[in-house]
């Protein structure tokens, strides 16, 4: 069924002027939509008083979804699209020193000029929880600036082992074992003087140097095979994403581009061995930071075996290689690390988790601040060990406390300790 609903309109002549509101929707087996519009014409005479564009004449905000399931849901198929106009300010980029046990402190500073100046590109994400003292936040300017914002998305999931069939072939059990899953995001702000291209999803309209305040665009697919077999599967994916930052002063750009493979084979119940391998492109571009400039071309390989003694118990160890290369500046690295990771869980609320990693870095070139700590991983140059452990127990029906210890150990650098302990109550 479908229904149309107006909302109502306002003709009153004044700063707002003019508003059309609507509710669409409809509701069906296997198709399912609503929509929500506002369209509010400013007056001409107001335009100044009000600061918004006088070119532009009028405020829209939409906003759609719709979802599609139909051959018994074997394909699913996830729509939404919304836009806004709206007058936002330019933000500014600032990092805030904060205690390390808030979330969004996962910056740490490395003054890799000796200069004693916290510059925006010394700041790097953590390596480990909770080593992080800063946290990046965005200041507004006060210049407002009139933005057309969409964000839109399509989720598409084709699963043939939903499909009502009667085939026993070889081919035909083979396509009911596996999963398609494609996602498509789009967020863009852009000061365009023809908001029009947006509504309509014009590429030639996307990350613009000129108009593009923020953007982004990013497209995953993945493949699993042999779907219900317990002791092997595989699954095949990749992702592009491209996305523009126009910040006050400084404008950024990055680009990530990848393919990678993963799989699993059981010997038995106990014991089953893993394989990973990844290729990509990951590129970075800024206006005002070397540091932030980089090409840098990543091949990983990854490959572990597993022991799961009992249920809920389990014990892996991995070995990890990785050469990455730099274009932009002529310098590569070279990466191996070993982790050894072991897990315990029972139901009764207990459960402990433990990780030692040793790692090799070899760099080759001179990187600092972004640009190093995307080449290493992380982990800096050298020979390093990191560690952790962590433990939940449930106390009671009411208490559970979780205890946490992180430890690194960087070559030619102190070792780095952090910890916590947390008690919860629910009443």
């Amino acid at each position: 069924r479908s229904e149309w609903l107006p909302v109502g309109a306002n003709l009153e002549r004044g700063i707002a002027g003019r508003v059309v509101a609507g509710d669409l929707r409809y509701d069906g087996d296997s198709f399912k939509a609503s929509s929500r519009f506002t369209v509010r014409q400013r007056d001409a005479r107001n335009a100044e008083v009000i600061g918004a564009r006088a070119s532009a004449g009028e405020a829209v905000a939409i906003q759609t979804d719709a979802r599609w399931q139909p051959l018994n849901r074997a394909v699913d198929l996830d729509l939404g699209y919304e836009a806004q106009t709206q007058r936002t300010p330019q933000l500014q980029e600032i990092y805030v020193r904060i205690t390390p046990d808030l979330p969004e402190a996962q910056f740490v500073w490395q003054d890799d000029d000796g200069d004693g100046i916290r510059d925006l590109d010394e700041f790097v994400p953590e390596t480990g929880p909770l080593e992080g003292t800063y946290a990046r936040t965005f200041v507004p300017s006060d210049t407002l600036v009139g933005v057309v914002g969409i964000t839109t998305r399509a989720r598409l999931t084709f699963d043939p082992g939903r499909l009502q069939s009667t085939s026993q072939s070889r081919v035909g059990r083979f396509l009911r074992s596996t999963r398609w899953r494609t996602q498509f995001d789009v967020q863009e702000r852009s000061s365009l003087d023809d908001p029009t291209r947006l509504y309509l999803l014009d590429p030639t309209a996307f990350q613009q140097a000129a108009t593009t305040l923020n953007g982004r665009v990013r497209l995953t697919q993945s493949v699993e095979f042999f779907r219900g077999q317990p002791r092997y599967g595989l699954e095949v994916g990749g992702s592009l994403i491209r996305t523009r930052n126009q910040l006050a002063g400084n404008t950024e750009s990055r680009t990530i581009d990848n393919v990678r493979a993963s799989g699993r084979y059981g010997f038995s119940s106990d014991w089953s061995i893993t394989a990973e391998a990844t290729t990509g492109l990951e590129t970075s571009d800024s206006e005002r930071f070397g540091s932030r400039r980089y090409r840098l071309r990543t091949n990983e390989g990854q490959g572990g075996m597993r022991w799961t003694p009992g249920a809920g118990t389990s014990v892996q160890a991995s070995l990890v290689a990785a050469q990455k290369t730099d274009a932009a500046a002529d310098r590569s690295s070279r990466i191996f690390r070993v982790p050894l990771e072991a897990r315990y869980a029972r139901s009764s609320g207990l459960l402990a988790s433990g990780l030692i990693e040793w790692t090799d870095v070899r760099l080759d070139g001179d990187a600092a601040g972004e640009a190093a700590f995307e080449l290493t991983d992380g982990r800096g140059t050298g020979r390093s060990l990191l560690w952790n452990a962590a433990l939940t127990v449930r106390l009671s029906r009411s208490l559970d406390l979780t205890a946490q210890y992180d430890g690194r150990a960087p070559s030619g650098a102190p070792t780095i300790h952090t910890g916590r302990m947390q008690l919860s109550a629910t009443f």
